[in-house]
């Protein structure tokens, strides 16, 4: 369960030398990522998620609008879904990278190319 890609919006400069490569702590992850807007694909499908500071991620992908939760687990960025019959699936935790504008997901060691834009700008 994925989003649109988001069209226009422009892309994420994180400016902070602490965010350069693969980030290594919570604050690194928080700081990039909550309050903002991740897209990419997931199995060829284009998705867009919001991360909101209360601990909820709100997506859109090709079949629609979805729910869900994140954490932060050591040195990964967790997410799971809630179901369409309201069950919660189970975490899934990814390591990320960042270098300048480039965002990548990382597990098991392959990576998954995305787009970080600041914000809601699909109103998620």
């Amino acid at each position: 369960m994925r989003a649109m890609m988001l069209g226009a919006a422009g892309v994420l400069l994180l400016t902070s030398a602490s965010l350069g490569g693969v980030l290594a702590n919570e604050e690194e992850i928080r700081q990039a990522l909550v309050g903002n807007t991740v897209s990419g694909t997931d199995d060829g499908k284009a998705y867009a998620e919001y991360y909101r500071p209360d601990g909820y991620v709100y997506g859109e992908d090709p079949e629609g609008p979805y729910v869900g939760e994140w954490r932060i687990a050591g040195r990964e960025f967790c997410t799971r879904y809630f179901d369409e019959d309201h069950s919660i699936g189970a975490w899934e935790c990814k390591a990320i990278d960042i270098s300048g504008s480039r965002f990548a997901w990382i597990e098991d060691g392959d990576r998954y190319e995305a787009s970080l834009v600041p914000g809601n700008p699909n109103k998620l």
